[in-house]
């Protein structure tokens, strides 16, 4: 073991936390990991085969350790983040080194010694090992194959980024290959002929597996918990930094509130990358969670309580808007500006007003605004419905309706709100404006299911500021004392119409989309 593996998990060990739990809960765990690269192999060069087996064993190194210290405080189920042992690659040929052959449900790697091997079967073998030493469910996401792709002329076999679960007896209780894949993904990995749906019981509650980029969809996502009844999503994710409204830890508290589940995520590290966001939510918002870009920032185990069922409540997301837009005056100075490839409409909040209206050119989407703020930075209320196709994995687009109150100045509208282009960190994570109260609430579609995300200063999550109606209001809690509430960075509501979302594809081969 060199020190740099030594290093990471010196930085881990003083984390563990000693929780208490109530009778319908369980202890649940989640690790933002820094992968481990040792080898310069990743630039153009291939990874043999030992390089590739090398670096695997630095990474399991360090989840054997955070693994036995979430056994040691408790935890029922630990999960991994994706790509988590550093099978990455711009082509298939740097991913072949890392492959391994995908199990199946009922396999019990560390048992059966005649079906898996040590040299080929290495990840396999020791996860499953581990969690029976741990007594202790894990889900590790990596790269695997599977015969029966000939026909996309590229090898005879499908590579797949796999997520699997380990049962406390070492035994897989289930296999998901991602879906929707994110960006560059489509140059290396295959897909399912259709999203699968993959879950498993436990005596705490019903798990459902997805993967990063497979959030947004409705299959498998919506559908594990509308037809499934999934107690808690496991979402393992290498997901950066995306402004404004897909900040990777605020959209998964977003997430967990709008599908009234629990939610686990466990994000790769890489400050460099500005990658970083996982936790531990629940309907009502985060539990713990760990979001830290700053250079030399380490890693983090998270362990917190969860229900086992978790409460669900009734939101009428349109109904507060619907009722009152005629009341809200039209706004002035209404101004058009894209954010993350979308067009928006929008109208700027002013110090001496405290309402705001603003709707899409043809009326069908209106968001509403209350608010009272001193304000340091000029914020304007937006609105957008339409098909977004910057994020379009496989399918190539789907359907958004959004409402959000963001910075943004309308005389440097490109600069300001056009988020994503821009490279100022500090403007995209800091705000000094404190909101003395700010609500929002738009008339969305029916059908349209609503993920609402309420990002402070610094781009915490504070879920005991916010408040949601059962009439479709999102705002800030009231504060008696004015330095309790933290500045407001960003409030939104989420809306996807899945009705509305491009069609699977027909047939896919990897390269064959450009996304």
């Amino acid at each position: 073991m060199d020190l740099l593996v030594l290093k990471i998990i010196g930085l881990i060990t003083c984390t563990t936390p000693v929780l208490s739990i109530g009778r319908d809960q369980f202890l649940a765990a989640a690790y933002e990991h820094q992968l481990i690269l040792n080898h310069n192999c990743y630039g153009g060069r291939i990874c043999t085969s030992e390089e590739a087996r090398e670096i695997m064993e630095d990474n399991f190194n360090v989840y054997r350790s955070v693994a036995l210290q979430a056994s040691l405080a408790g935890a029922k189920i630990l999960l991994l983040p994706e790509d988590g042992l550093g099978a990455f690659s711009v082509n298939r040929e740097g991913l072949e080194p890392f492959l391994e052959v995908s199990p199946q449900v009922g396999d019990n790697p560390c048992f059966d010694k005649e079906k898996w091997s040590p040299s080929t079967d290495f990840a396999k073998i020791s996860f499953s090992c581990l969690a029976m030493e741990t007594s202790m469910y894990i889900s590790i996401d990596f790269a695997t194959y599977l015969p029966g792709c000939q026909e996309c002329g590229d090898g005879e076999n499908c590579f797949y980024n796999t997520q699997i679960v380990f049962d406390n007896f070492g035994t897989v209780v289930a296999v998901y290959h991602k879906y929707n894949l994110w960006t560059g993904e489509d140059l290396v990995f295959n897909i399912e002929k259709a999203p699968a749906i993959e879950y498993f019981d436990t005596e705490f509650g019903r798990f459902g597996l997805l993967i990063c980029e497979d959030l947004l969809w409705d299959s498998p996502t919506l559908e594990l918990v509308r037809d499934f009844n999934v107690d808690t999503l496991l979402v393992p994710l290498y997901w950066y930094d995306l402004f404004p409204h897909q900040v990777s830890h605020s959209t998964e508290e977003a997430w967990a509130r709008g599908l009234q589940t629990n939610l686990l995520a466990a994000n790769i590290h890489a400050p460099a990358g500005q990658t970083s966001g996982s936790g531990i939510f629940s309907p009502s918002g985060a539990v713990e969670y760990y979001h830290n870009v700053s250079y030399g920032s380490p890693g983090r185990l998270m362990i917190a309580a969860l229900d086992i069922h978790p409460a669900k409540y009734g939101v009428s997301w349109n109904q507060h808007a619907v009722e009152n837009a005629a009341n809200y005056p039209d706004s002035g100075e209404e101004f058009q500006e894209t954010v993350y490839a979308d067009l928006y409409n929008f109208v700027p909040l002013k110090q001496e007003e405290n309402q705001a209206k603003v709707c899409t050119e043809d009326g069908s989407l209106c968001c509403l605004a209350d608010y009272a703020a001193d304000f340091k930075d000029i914020f304007s209320l937006g609105v957008f419905k339409g098909s977004h196709y910057k994020d379009g994995s496989v399918r190539g687009s789907f359907h958004m309706e959004m409402c959000t109150i963001i910075k943004c100045d309308p005389k440097h509208s490109y600069k300001t709100c056009n988020q994503d282009l821009s490279y100022d960190y500090r403007y995209l994570s800091k705000s000094d404006t404190v909101f003395h109260h700010v609500n929002i609430s738009a008339s969305f579609s029916e059908g349209t299911i609503v993920y609402p995300e309420v990002i402070f200063d610094d781009l915490e999550l504070l879920p005991q500021h916010v408040f949601i109606s059962d009439d479709g209001v999102l705002g800030l809690r009231s504060s008696e004392e004015e330095e309790d509430t933290p500045p407001l960075l960003s409030i939104s509501l989420f809306g996807r119409n899945y009705a509305l979302d491009a069609d699977l594809p027909e047939a896919f081969c990897p390269g064959s989309l450009n996304i």
